[in-house]
């Protein structure tokens, strides 16, 4: 109940504090907001094409197709490879793989850990220093992948070990 106010709340002591501090709270609402959409539409075109690309692989079912013969860690394996290109993908191996193992499954648990412990480090790279023109970002991928790959090492291992 009380998360329904904490919003209102908050800006309330904005704009107060603005008035405090003889600030035009409005105007500077209203150039932040400008920024923001500037920000959007720099970014907008990587995203969308990131999007695209991903949910053309995704519905295709190449991945789930090359992995048929490991049936049983198709999912895990697709989760994994999205995992660090897109969160929205990434969750919905994990969903499939609740709704055919079900979600107190071994296979579940794996994935849960997967989902949490990795970040979909190549989209965040991508979008925020892509906003700030930053070109040479090898160093950020490799690493970020080294991460992913990492954690999904130690979630098999894992679902080798319950």
């Amino acid at each position: 109940m009380i998360s329904a106010y904490i919003i209102p709340v908050f800006l309330l002591l904005i704009f107060i504090f603005a008035i405090i501090k003889h600030v035009k709270a409005y105007e500077a609402f209203i150039d932040g907001l400008k920024d923001g959409v500037k920000s959007v539409l720099k970014i907008a075109p990587s995203m969308i094409t990131m999007y695209i690309c991903i949910n053309t692989l995704r519905a295709s079912g190449l991945i789930s197709d090359l992995f048929r013969g490991a049936k049983e860690y198709a999912d895990l394996i697709s989760q994994a490879l999205f995992r660090p290109l897109s969160n929205q993908a990434s969750i919905g191996f994990m969903v499939n793989i609740y709704n055919s193992y079900k979600a107190n499954s071994k296979l579940a648990y794996v994935s849960s850990i997967l989902q949490g412990s990795t970040d979909s480090s190549i989209y965040i790279i991508s979008f925020y220093l892509g906003a700030f023109k930053v070109t040479n970002m090898k160093k950020c991928y490799l690493i970020g992948i080294l991460v992913n790959i990492i954690a999904f090492v130690i979630c098999l291992v894992i679902y080798l070990i319950i």
